[in-house]
């Protein structure tokens, strides 16, 4: 769909791997994931941080696959999520669990970069495509 949807070479909707750290957001999780399934991503990993909500509940009835992290720690559930990506994942969002994020137009910050109007995108490991952060 990628290539063919923008005609800028953007990446597939299905080499992106978006990651959401997640701590007690119950009430916006199941919306940021909904969002995301909605603009055609289907790779939505978030990383529940020690959560004493309804997070992962949340998260799951919204499509997301759920992992855990006991280590407190933004940078850690991060790291955690990063862990195994899939040969097929060529991108990584990480995406904020409390709807803060205008995740709208993915698209749109892929002609940018290609345009050199932004210089960064997610760094990400051997093999696969990498960028300034």
């Amino acid at each position: 769909m990628g290539e063919e949807r923008t005609g800028l070479g953007a990446p597939s909707l299905d080499s992106i791997q978006v990651i959401i750290p997640a701590l007690d957001d119950e009430e916006t999780i199941g919306a940021v994931v909904g969002e995301l399934r909605a603009l055609g991503l289907k790779r939505i990993r978030v990383v529940n941080n020690g959560s004493s909500d309804d997070t992962v509940a949340e998260a799951k009835s919204a499509g997301a696959e759920v992992w855990s992290e006991p280590k407190r720690g933004y940078g850690q559930a991060c790291w955690t999520g990063y862990q195994t990506l899939e040969d097929e994942v060529e991108w990584v969002l990480f995406a904020d669990a409390d709807g803060s994020d205008e995740l709208k137009d993915v698209y749109g910050w892929w002609r940018r970069r290609r345009a050199g109007q932004i210089s960064y995108w997610v760094i990400a490991g051997p093999g696969r495509r990498a960028g300034r952060c």
